[in-house]
């Protein structure tokens, strides 16, 4: 959607440049560098929300401001947080676990982090990588081996 939002800017200032007697390899380019920064900020701005909504279902939201979010409890939830944390609501009747899948490094485990049914977390990075039975891979390539790459896996709890 981006690229055919990028290329339509490019062409609507490259007619329009035209059209003024002007060069229209010009506004090409200012099509092209207005629509990237749209692309950036829609990238790098939003946060993200991940909400729970039956035993194998989930919604992933980008959240631009501070919205609300109701739940089926009627309970609401303001979300607001830091662009590198993310918001997990439980909006089900079962519990919920983040494990925090840790790679590279010379570490050993990870942690997790319960959500009970119809109450929402903070998580401490902005992403969750891997949702219920898509489990992590047992090793992912990371930049140096000596630092640590926590990717963060919502599942439930094993029985």
């Amino acid at each position: 959607m981006a690229i055919g939002v990028g290329i339509l800017l490019m062409i609507v200032f490259g007619k329009y440049t035209k059209k003024k007697k002007s060069n229209s390899a010009i506004g090409s380019l200012i099509g092209f560098f207005l629509a990237f920064g749209i692309l950036i900020c829609v990238w790098m701005i939003p946060r993200r929300a991940y909400v729970v909504t039956g035993e194998l279902e989930y919604t992933h939201y980008l959240v631009f401001g501070t919205p609300e979010y109701t739940m089926s409890d009627g309970n609401t939830v303001l979300l607001d947080m830091p662009y590198d944390e993310c918001y997990l609501i439980n909006d089900s009747d079962l519990d919920v676990l983040v494990e925090f899948v840790v790679y590279g490094g010379y570490g050993f485990g990870g942690d997790t982090d319960w959500v009970s049914a119809h109450e929402y977390e903070t998580m401490p990075d902005h992403l969750i990588f891997y949702f219920f039975e898509s489990e992590p891979p047992d090793e992912i390539s990371v930049n140096d081996d000596s630092e640590e790459t926590v990717r963060l896996w919502l599942r439930h709890p094993r029985q």
